[in-house]
């Protein structure tokens, strides 16, 4: 086992520089690939989390995932720009046509920044998919990672290692994050900088609920992951989620989005014992059409974080191809390393 260990960290090195080589290859097959031998049809569904305002600074906020409101505005160009057809969840539950293509625009964990994105949306015609986690919206208190990320970027720690403790965290169960975080920063780190980082209200929750452009997903009550833990807690934090946003919206959410991305089959059918049809992950890539929504396929839909410090048309680009070099390779790691278990690169 020490041996198997020393040999995959002497590799290292190479296979990061191949990720990185295997990243500039995918670019380059996004841009060529179609003209050559064309692509399948799918759907593919970003994924935001905080939006901001022109010319606001990231403050309180983990800036690799708080885009701009003109990166989201240049995203929806891109794909309506290439006959993509904007859809929400109902057109997604009532079947798409398979020779079309589809982007789905989804906002995760209920940020209050997202109401400007959202009318921004709207305004174009275009609906939207929002996932939220019912008892942060309801304490009103930051988003861990952000606390996190705010924190220790002010006591100096490199992005690298703030980036290892949120991975380390993803695993831990969320009221002892809280605890850990209280008790490294104090009660006071948990409570919002501004406007721009704090999560919606209830009442704001509610208001958007009510707008037909808008579905509700359930993200769990307090952004458990659904992989290990508790198998109780886990049915109760989705089973409460949708009792409240049933109540609050006066619909059933027929949709999950797996915290971190994560899942299992073992989740998968949790989530389907409770009435959900389809469930969204982290992996990156479109659904193609029409396997990509039939039997189990439907709860292991793909979602693309975009995040904001990389040019946002070439990671729209790289959505929809058939074959990705670095995810074969990503794949590769996981395997090597003993973990088949996918996980977004973000919250």
């Amino acid at each position: 086992m020490r041996f198997g260990a020393s040999i995959r960290g002497a590799l290292a090195p190479a296979v990061t520089m191949l990720q990185t080589r295997a990243g500039a290859l995918d670019r380059w097959i996004a841009r060529g690939r179609r003209f050559v031998v064309g692509e399948s049809c799918g759907i593919v569904v970003p994924v935001f989390h905080a939006v901001l305002p022109p010319g606001v600074e990231a403050r309180g906020l983990d800036p690799a995932y708080a885009i701009t409101i003109d990166q989201l505005a240049e995203a929806l160009d891109y794909f309506v720009g290439r006959a993509f057809t904007p859809i929400g969840l109902p057109q997604l539950l009532a079947g798409l046509d398979p020779g079309r293509n589809y982007v789905m625009f989804t906002f995760d964990d209920g940020y209050a920044n997202n109401l400007a994105a959202i009318d921004m949306l709207e305004r174009a015609g275009v609906p939207s998919m929002l996932s939220v986690n019912l008892d942060i919206l309801r304490s009103g208190e930051s988003f861990w990672w952000d606390v996190l990320y705010r924190e220790l970027h002010r006591r100096g720690v490199p992005v690298t290692e703030i980036a290892r403790e949120r991975q380390r965290l993803m695993d831990v169960e969320p009221a002892s994050i809280r605890a850990e975080l209280v008790s490294r920063f104090g009660e006071s780190a948990l409570r919002p900088c501004d406007e721009h980082d704090r999560p919606l209200t209830i009442d704001e929750l509610r208001a958007l609920a009510a707008r037909p452009a808008i579905s509700l997903a359930n993200h769990t009550s307090d952004h458990r992951s659904l992989v290990g833990g508790d198998r109780a807690a886990i049915m109760a934090s989705l089973r409460d989620t949708q009792r409240d946003l049933a109540e609050l919206s006066g619909t059933t959410p027929l949709a999950v989005t797996y915290p971190y991305g994560q899942y299992d089959e073992s989740a998968i059918d949790s989530c389907r014992a409770l009435g959900f049809d389809v469930g969204f992950t982290g992996e990156f890539g479109k659904a193609r059409l029409p396997e990509g929504l039939r039997g189990r396929a439907r709860m292991r839909l793909p979602r693309c974080v975009i995040f904001s410090d990389r040019p946002i048309a070439g990671q729209c680009e790289s959505t929809h191809v058939d074959w990705r070099p670095s995810w074969t390779i990503r794949r590769w790691v996981r395997r090597m390393h003993g973990n088949g278990i996918p996980r977004m690169m973000a919250p």
